[in-house]
C-alpha cells in the first residue's frame, strides 16, 4: 500500500482500492483451492496421493505468481502504479489446477532428477518475468528472461524453452524490436506444437496475429496465423477466455486488411465469450469494447458505436480512476464518435480531459498522446482554427514517428491530415509536400482493399492541386497511378 500511494500518482488511491480487493479474492480463492484439494484426497477419497501432488504443485505456481507479483507492488514507481490493476488482473487462473487430466501431462517428467530443482527455478524465473512485463518494466523482464535462455537451452526441456522464448518475443516487441520479437515468438509456437503444449502455442498465436497484423502491418499473413489458432483454441478452450483473445486479435487483422464486417464478427463473439467468463463490468472488456465500437463507427453505426464507448469509459473509470490514462484514452475514442455525431462541444471537453491527463502523466505514452493529438487536430480544423490544427497533426505526426517508425499507415494518417490543414488555410505547396510524403509511406505498405481505397483518393487529390501549382506533367503521372491501381482492384 504505501508503495504505491507514495508517489506522486493522481490516481494511486483508486489503483490501490482495486487492487487490494482483487489480491484479497485471489488469495482467499488460492486458500479454499488447498483445502478443497486436500479435501478430496483426504476426507472424500475421490483423488489418489498422486493427484493431490499434482494439484499442490500447481496451486504452488500460482502462490508463487501472488508472491511475485506482490514484490512488484512493493517497489512499485509511477509505471507500475499505471498498470497495477492490469497486473493483478492478469494473475494466473486458479480453476486450471483441477484439470488432473492436463496435469498429468504436464507433469511427465523432461529433465533427469538431478536437473529438476533447476528447472523449477528457471520457471519461476520465467513467471518473473512475466509479471515484470505486465507491470510495464521492460528492462526488468528483459533482463531475467536474457539471463533464463542459455539455461534453458542447455537444460534441454523444451516447454520451459518455449515460454522462455515467448515472454522473450513479446519483450522484444515492447521494445519496438518487431523482427526479433516475430522471430522469437515464432520459434516459441514451433516449440510448443512440438510438446503438445496447444495452450502455450495459442498464447504465442495471439501475440503474433497483433505482432505481424497491426504493428507490422501485415495483415494477410496474420490472418493466416488467425486460422491455425482457431483450430487450436477450439480444442482446449471453444468457450473461454483464450478464445476470446484469438477472436479479438484476428479482428484487428480483419480491421488492418478494411474487412470491417468480419471484423465486427470477431469482436462481437469475443465480447459474449468474455461477459461469459468474467461478467458485464470487468476490465477485461473494456479493449475488445472499443474495438467493436471503431468499427461500428467506421460502418457508420454512431448511435452503437457511442454506447459501446460510453460502457467502456464507464468500466475504465470503475477499475482505474477518473485520472488514469487509460481512462485518458477512453475519452479520446469516445470524442471521435461525438465529432461523428454532430456534438463538437462535447467532443473538445472529452479531448481536453484527456488531455490534461495525459501530460501530467508520470509516464508518456506516444501512441495514445498521437491519437489525442490527431482527433483534436480535426476537430479544429472543422471550427477553422488552421494553424492550431497543423501544429496537432505535425506533433502526431512526430509521436506516430517515435512508436512505430517513420514509414507507419499511422504516419502516413497524420500527415495526410496536415495537408488538409494546410490546404484550407491557403498554404498549397506546403500542402502538396505532405500528400507526397503519405503517398511514400502507402506505397510501402502492403496494400489492403481500405489502404487502395485511400492511396487512390489521395494520388487523384494530389493529381489536382498540383495542376493547380501548374505541375501538369507530375499531376498526370499520379492520375495514372490512381488509374491503374483502380483497374486492378
Amino acid at each position: 500500500r504505501s508503495a504505491l500511494l507514495s508517489g506522486n500518482v493522481a490516481y494511486a488511491r483508486a489503483t490501490w482500492s482495486r487492487v487490494q480487493s482483487q489480491l484479497d479474492a485471489y488469495a482467499e480463492q488460492l486458500a479454499g483451492a488447498y483445502v478443497e484439494a486436500c479435501e478430496a484426497t483426504k476426507v472424500r477419497d475421490e483423488e489418489t496421493r498422486k493427484d493431490l501432488a499434482l494439484r499442490e504443485a500447481c496451486l504452488s505456481t500460482r502462490a508463487s505468481a501472488l508472491r511475485q507479483t506482490v514484490s512488484v507492488l512493493r517497489r512499485a514507481d509511477a509505471e507500475v502504479v499505471e498498470r497495477a490493476v492490469e497486473l493483478v488482473v492478469a494473475l494466473p487462473g486458479i480453476d486450471a489446477c483441477t484439470d488432473l487430466e492436463a496435469l498429468r501431462r504436464a507433469a511427465a517428467p523432461s529433465v533427469a532428477e538431478p536437473e529438476q530443482a533447476q528447472l523449477r527455478g528457471l520457471r519461476e524465473q520465467v513467471a518473473e518475468a512475466r509479471v515484470w512485463k505486465k507491470a510495464g518494466k521492460i528492462d526488468e523482464g528483459r533482463a531475467i528472461i536474457d539471463e533464463v535462455l542459455p539455461h534453458a537451452e542447455a537444460l534441454g526441456d523444451g516447454l520451459l524453452l518455449a515460454e522462455a522464448r515467448l515472454v522473450a518475443g513479446t519483450l522484444r516487441a515492447d521494445l519496438g524490436d518487431l523482427e526479433g520479437g516475430t522471430e522469437r515468438l515464432e520459434q516459441a509456437l514451433d516449440g510448443a506444437l512440438e510438446h503438445g503444449a496447444d495452450a502455450l502455442a495459442v498464447e504465442a498465436l495471439s501475440t503474433l496475429i497483433y505482432l505481424v497484423g497491426v504493428d507490422r502491418a501485415e495483415p494477410v499473413a496474420a490472418l493466416m496465423l488467425g486460422t491455425v489458432a482457431q483450430g487450436l483454441v477450439d480444442r482446449i478452450e471453444p468457450e473461454g477466455i483464450a478464445k476470446a483473445q484469438v477472436l479479438t486479435a484476428i479482428g484487428q487483422a480483419w480491421f488492418a486488411r478494411g474487412d470491417l464486417g468480419r471484423a465486427q464478427t470477431r469482436f462481437e463473439r469475443a465480447l459474449e465469450l468474455l461477459q461469459a467468463q468474467v461478467g458485464d463490468d470487468h476490465i477485461e472488456l473494456a479493449e475488445p469494447l472499443s474495438s467493436l465500437a471503431v468499427v461500428l463507427r467506421r460502418r457508420g453505426q454512431l448511435d452503437r458505436a457511442h454506447l459501446q464507448y460510453l460502457r467502456a469509459l464507464d468500466i475504465r473509470i470503475h477499475w482505474q480512476g477518473e485520472l488514469h490514462p487509460q481512462t485518458a484514452n477512453q475519452r479520446i475514442n469516445l470524442a471521435a464518435v461525438l465529432i461523428e455525431r454532430g456534438e463538437p462541444e462535447q467532443a473538445e471537453q472529452q479531448l481536453r480531459m484527456a488531455l490534461e491527463v495525459l501530460i501530467s502523466a508520470p509516464v508518456r505514452d506516444d501512441k495514445t498522446i498521437a491519437h489525442a493529438r490527431n482527433t483534436l487536430g480535426a476537430l479544429l480544423m472543422d471550427q477553422r482554427d488552421y494553424a492550431a490544427s497543423q501544429q496537432q497533426f505535425r506533433l502526431a505526426a512526430e509521436d506516430w514517428e517515435r512508436v512505430h517508425g517513420p514509414l507507419h499507415p499511422n504516419v502516413a494518417a497524420a500527415r495526410l491530415n496536415l495537408g488538409f490543414a494546410l490546404r484550407r488555410d491557403g498554404k498549397l505547396a506546403e500542402a502538396v509536400e505532405q500528400y507526397e510524403r503519405s503517398v511514400k509511406i502507402l506505397r510501402s505498405n502492403e496494400l489492403t482493399l481500405d489502404r487502395r481505397k485511400q492511396l487512390v483518393k489521395l494520388l487523384e487529390e494530389l493529381a489536382t492541386r498540383l495542376d493547380a501549382l501548374e505541375r501538369t506533367a507530375e499531376a498526370d503521372t499520379y492520375r495514372a497511378e490512381a488509374a491503374l491501381l483502380t483497374s486492378t482492384r
